[in-house]
């Protein structure tokens, strides 16, 4: 844990410094990871349909990033946030070794957990994951893979039964839910008090489609729409500048050098 916190204070104090209220990007730029691709450049097994797919998942993480580079903040945006057990248990310290079976052999090096921006404010943390989806594209179960059972107890389908859109949709909320939780309890972990702000963002999607979800009102606050990251700044006042007001916790140092 030492080790960490002192290479991330050295990284902090090399290109996190404040920059006149402007955010702090890492990386610098969004990396194209995913380039154009032509018919013959496809890997094998996948089609021109799949990679055209990565592309438009890249370009709504693109426009996801590009809003929180305009904003006129004192903050650290982390792109691609990703961690791996080994360094979840350095965290958590009630976390028991033995027995763990992901602590076994290198189980301890893969990855744990991840999110698409982890942004680092001074009253706290707000993750943020990105979900490429239309309000008029239509998402259906597959045999094998049923969106509608992701996040629940009960692994029962239930989309011969309901509206498999709606549960498609809901589907893919619950997925980005459990990823932003997991991020979530890594910076709890080192300080129970800390205030960490949660929301899943649809670049694509609509607000007056956002009935078609089906989820509580407190759950529907967590989302970002098309309209709000057209209007970011605005939204960003009003749901994590107004929710972070108080001075940041004795340990919030110590969590923005260890991430």
């Amino acid at each position: 844990m030492d080790e960490y916190q002192k290479r991330g204070e050295e990284l902090v104090e090399k290109y996190c410094s404040p920059n006149n209220n402007l955010a702090v990007m890492l990386p610098r730029a969004p990396d194209q990871t995913r380039p154009d691709v032509f018919p013959q450049d496809l890997n094998p097994g996948s089609s021109l349909k799949d990679e055209e797919k990565r592309q438009s998942d890249y370009e709504a993480e693109v426009s996801v990033y590009r809003a929180l580079e305009n904003l006129e903040e004192n903050i650290i945006v982390l792109h691609g946030f990703e961690y791996t057990h080994h360094q979840y248990r350095l965290c958590d310290a009630a976390h028991v070794k033995r027995g763990c079976s992901k602590c076994k052999n290198k189980n301890a090096d893969n990855r744990e957990g991840e999110c698409d921006f982890l942004v680092v404010c001074q009253g706290g943390f707000v993750v943020i994951e990105v979900k490429n989806m239309e309000h008029n594209e239509f998402l259906e179960c597959e045999e094998g893979f049923h969106l509608c059972t992701i996040g629940e107890d009960s692994q029962i389908p239930t989309c011969t039964s309901m509206g498999r859109q709606s549960e498609a949709w809901r589907g893919t909320f619950r997925k980005s839910k459990e990823q932003r939780e997991k991020v979530a309890k890594l910076i709890m972990c080192m300080e129970q008090n800390v205030a960490v702000l949660q929301f899943t963002a649809y670049p694509n999607f609509i607000k007056t489609y956002r009935g078609g979800f089906n989820l509580t009102p407190d759950q529907t606050k967590t989302i970002i729409f098309k309209e709000d990251l057209e209007n970011f700044k605005n939204w960003w006042n009003d749901n994590v500048v107004r929710l972070l007001q108080q001075p940041p916790c004795g340990q919030w140092e110590k969590i923005q050098n260890f991430l």
